[in-house]
């Protein structure tokens, strides 16, 4: 073997080794970088549970609120629209009757 053929075996080895090493060094990287990810999102999803566990009872109180006015604004209506449907004149008999009962106050 020539001087010159042993230069460049000796060159190939070392490339070889030196790109083995960084090979590791991405892999593990890598896996690090694994182990991060999955951490941060169970971070995330527990940290989104927790925030919803907590806040629940809240939201059920506002839905509750909620639903309420929504059944008071249907009454509102009903009683509008019933009150649209009587004529002047049941009024002012209702309000006859009303004073009658008051004894002439």
């Amino acid at each position: 073997m020539s001087p010159e053929e042993r230069q460049l075996l000796e060159e190939t080895v070392t490339l070889s080794r030196e790109n083995n090493k960084i090979l590791h060094q991405l892999r593990g990287a890598l896996r690090w970088g694994r182990v991060y990810s999955v951490f941060k999102w169970l971070i995330i999803i527990g940290s989104a549970l927790g925030f919803y566990y907590y806040v629940q009872p809240y939201l059920f109180k506002i839905l509750d609120a909620y639903s309420a006015l929504l059944d008071g604004l249907n009454n509102v209506k009903e009683v509008s629209a019933s009150a649209n449907s009587t004529s002047l004149s049941d009024i002012s008999s209702l309000l006859k009757r009303f004073e009658g009962l008051g004894g002439g106050q």
